[in-house]
């Protein structure tokens, strides 16, 4: 009985698409990534996995949707051509990994904004016939040491670029 709860609870839950998320060999700092931009990049590959190319300037606007649901996420290093160079592991701050010299994906936020071009400010629930919804991710890739201070200019670099897009 118990086993068959389990079993029917973990189907309730929406598994969303696979992502791969392929950054600039060597890059570090902020990355954001807008989704539903007209105009924009859509691609999958062979096995129906989202890519996402994420250019030098760490700011990507994708066609996508935002995908919704239990997340597979997969962080690599590419080289100019696009080749994996190395996977990128998602972590949280963990202790004993604080001296590692490896770079990591952490500090994924996620929101969504409403853009008003009219106005000098991107507000969480302000709408109109002049407004755009945003709805983005942004993270962090580097040194774990450089955790904290990393995320917090993560946290003014989406400022910045949501500025940017009006």
């Amino acid at each position: 009985m118990i086993y068959s709860l389990l079993v029917y609870l973990l189907g309730c839950f929406q598994h969303a698409e696979h992502e791969k998320f392929l950054i600039p060999e060597n890059f570090t700092g902020t990355i954001v990534i807008f989704f539903d931009q007209k105009g924009s990049p859509i691609e999958y590959n062979q096995d129906s996995i989202r890519i996402y190319r994420v250019p030098d300037n760490g700011v990507l606007k994708s066609g996508l949707p935002r995908a919704k649901g239990v997340l597979n996420q997969k962080f690599y290093y590419v080289d100019s051509t696009g080749s994996i160079l190395k996977e990128l592991k998602y972590t949280v701050d963990v202790p004993n990994q604080k001296q590692k010299k490896e770079t990591y994906v952490y500090g994924i936020f996620d929101g969504k904004m409403t853009i008003n071009p009219d106005v000098n400010v991107a507000r969480t629930k302000y709408s109109n016939t002049k407004s755009k919804k945003v709805d983005y991710i942004y993270f962090s890739v580097g040194d774990l040491r450089m955790m904290e201070e990393n995320i917090e200019k993560s946290h003014s670099r989406i400022e910045q670029v949501i500025k940017e897009m009006k």
